[in-house]
């Protein structure tokens, strides 16, 4: 997994100025925030906030009221995901996401029908029961005579927060590939098994220090037997000893000093 250095140095970025993490960082605080406002503005400003996010039939609002209060949940988990570079959180918080984009499509299924013929509800009102039922809703809309501004903000907010969450999903799917992608750097050979000839350990370990390690190469992986390369056998010699107790006195190499 990269560190979240080597994220911001990638120069990924979200919302066309913010990097990625950050990005969906801010996203995650914000949907947990902008549920508890949503619930809020809903429960007391009713008529202005059905130009926001819909709520116009039934299942608008059923669906609406269900997304806002899972999204207050939900949303933490971007938030520790991105804190934490936790690429599963990210993906349950992407889950949410997905759900909202599918939740904000059915309202605009249900209500923009209601919206775009919202003026036979005070000009036919019989004809208006007659094709979508009693609506409470749409009746004091259409008496107050809103239904021009309400269609305007409503036809701008919706289909833009639809394009907006589905943005945030794509986003979302980067930075768990970056999570999830190794540095360029590192080689990875399947199936082979790699010579031991430059294994090396700290003379700085517990065990060195106290003079428990008493063959220098002891720790090194098992020999293939007679299919052991040349490098690997001689790795594992007791020549290979440059010093310890294992070490060979005369290597046919000149000291570079003698004692005096």
């Amino acid at each position: 997994m990269p560190s979240s250095h080597s994220i911001g140095k990638s120069g990924a970025t979200c919302l066309i100025c913010f990097p990625l993490r950050l990005g969906i960082f801010l996203a995650a605080i914000g949907t947990s925030i902008g549920s508890i406002w949503a619930i809020h503005l809903k429960e007391n400003y009713g008529d202005q906030a059905r130009m926001l996010f819909g709520g116009f039939s039934f299942y608008s609002v059923l669906f609406g009221k269900i997304i806002d209060y899972v999204g207050i949940v939900w949303g933490l988990w971007g938030v520790i995901g991105c804190w934490q570079m936790k690429e599963g959180y990210l993906q349950m918080y992407n889950h949410f996401n997905m759900l909202r984009v599918a939740v904000w499509l059915s309202v605009l299924y249900y209500d923009f029908g209601l919206i775009w013929n919202c003026e036979e509800w005070a000009l036919d009102l019989d004809g208006a029961v007659k094709r979508h039922g009693w609506n409470p809703t749409m009746y004091k809309l259409g008496r107050s005579g809103g239904c021009v501004p309400t269609r305007f903000y409503f036809n701008i907010f919706i289909p833009g927060g639809i394009l907006l969450f589905t943005y945030l999903i794509w986003a979302n799917i980067q930075l768990q590939r970056l999570i999830s992608s190794e540095p360029a750097y590192l080689l990875r050979l399947p199936a082979v098994k790699l010579d031991p000839a430059y294994y090396a350990y700290s003379l700085g370990e517990k065990s060195a220090l106290l003079g428990q390690r008493s063959d220098r190469r002891g720790d090194l992986p098992m020999t293939r037997g007679d299919t052991a390369s040349g490098t690997e056998k001689s790795a594992h010699a007791a020549s290979a000893e440059s010093h310890g107790p294992g070490a060979t006195q005369n290597n046919g190499l000149k000291p570079l000093w003698t004692e005096p």
